[in-house]
């Protein structure tokens, strides 16, 4: 959903820095008619590259964003952070923090690198996430809330041209596919290889959701193919291993004793 925003970007070949100032999403106040108070925020990013050589590239950044005020309705100004893993498994996602209630702002920050050696490519990212909350009613003070995420993902382009690197987004993008696929004349575009390892933790102070309701964690093993025959088209077959401990702030109760398992995820996209 489109979101209200001003600000601006300037980049050059070896760095990029943005910065921007964020209001309510569009539709907001038809979602819920008894908001009497928007939401505004910012975010911000900077990146660079210090080293650059044919064989080498490498990237570092930092990024932060935060909601100075969140939106205001009827039942005050509440928050529940909730994600599904990287192979969305239906409508329900089991990671939650649980409703957190008077939640004054919210921000987050990290820093961000990236390695890219010949057809090897190494990215990793962390983020905290720190939400400061107010008074209750009564004048109780609800305790300020820190929760964690990282990932570790790594790229080998078994043939076709490596992931570049986009200096006007300050990230690698796609590999690069030479000749289209072609058996004829033995041009097969580009494959490539893909590994990932994500952690999520929603769980700061015990019961932070309301009485007995606690955030989780998230973890999630990931390994799969990715196959470019052309610049335009992708297909993807990815397999997944996920943990998710438990919580009973998840919608309809399907994650009170935590759940694991496995996916395998297939998808044919186009891109122009």
């Amino acid at each position: 959903m489109a979101r209200f925003s001003v600000g601006g970007e300037h980049w050059e070949k070896r760095w990029l820095a943005a910065a921007y100032f964020t209001g309510q999403k569009f539709g907001d106040r038809n979602k819920d008619t008894t908001i009497t108070d928007s939401q505004t925020g910012g975010v911000a990013r900077i990146a660079g590259r210090p080293y650059l050589s044919k064989d080498i590239d490498v990237h570092v950044g930092a990024g932060a964003t935060a909601a100075f005020k969140l939106n205001e309705n009827s039942s005050g100004r509440n928050y529940t952070f909730s994600d599904n893993m990287e192979v969305p498994l239906g409508e329900t996602s089991l990671l939650t923090s649980g409703a957190l209630k008077n939640v004054s702002q919210i921000w987050a920050a990290g820093p961000q690198l990236a390695f890219r050696w010949k057809n090897l490519l190494l990215k990793s990212e962390y983020y905290h996430i720190g939400v400061s909350r107010g008074s209750q009613p009564a004048g109780s003070n609800l305790p300020s809330l820190g929760f964690d995420g990282w990932y570790v993902a790594a790229n080998y382009t078994i043939f076709g041209h490596p992931r570049a690197y986009n200096p006007k987004i300050a990230a690698f993008t796609s590999p690069g596919v030479e000749y289209d696929f072609d058996p004829a004349h033995n041009h097969w575009g580009a494959l490539e290889v893909s590994g990932r390892w994500s952690v999520t933790d929603l769980g700061d102070v015990v019961s932070q959701g309301g009485t007995g309701v606690n955030g989780n964690q998230q973890t999630v093993w990931q390994a799969g193919f990715n196959w470019y025959p052309n610049q335009h088209i992708k297909f993807m077959v990815d397999y997944a291993h996920y943990i998710v401990s438990r919580s009973k702030g998840v919608s309809g109760g399907v994650n009170v004793l935590g759940r694991d398992g496995n996916a395998i995820v297939a998808r044919a996209q186009a891109a122009f």
